[in-house]
């Protein structure tokens, strides 16, 4: 886990009931098998995807780098709500953190006709 940087998860607890909110989505998430977690779609497609690390912002991959994490072909990314993310890395069936995304700063989409 990335508790520095940009998106570090020690940023979280400087945000008001945020760590009740993404515990609780967790727990939700701990309910369902990781073929469910990614059947979950929404307008824009599926909420929790593996996302190739060439295709994350330049910043966000200097950080991997950083963080010895440079190795990794592939993030997955949770959809929390709205904008909200946390990014990770999966082995078989364990989820870990490195990331706290509530801007959609790793992955940055531009709204349509914007």
């Amino acid at each position: 886990m990335d508790m520095a940087g940009p998106w570090g998860c020690g940023n979280i607890c400087a945000q008001n009931g945020i760590v009740r909110d993404i515990l609780s989505k967790l727990q939700d998430f701990e309910t369902m098998t990781w073929a469910g977690l990614e059947a979950k779609t929404g307008l824009k497609g599926k909420q929790n995807h593996l996302m190739p690390v060439d295709k994350i912002c330049k910043e966000a991959r200097d950080r991997l780098k950083k963080i010895k994490l440079d190795d990794l072909d592939e993030l997955y990314s949770f959809r929390l709500s709205g904008m909200k993310r946390l990014w990770g890395k999966r082995e078989n069936e364990i989820f870990y953190v490195i990331w706290w995304d509530p801007k959609h700063t790793v992955y940055p989409v531009q709204k349509k006709h914007t």
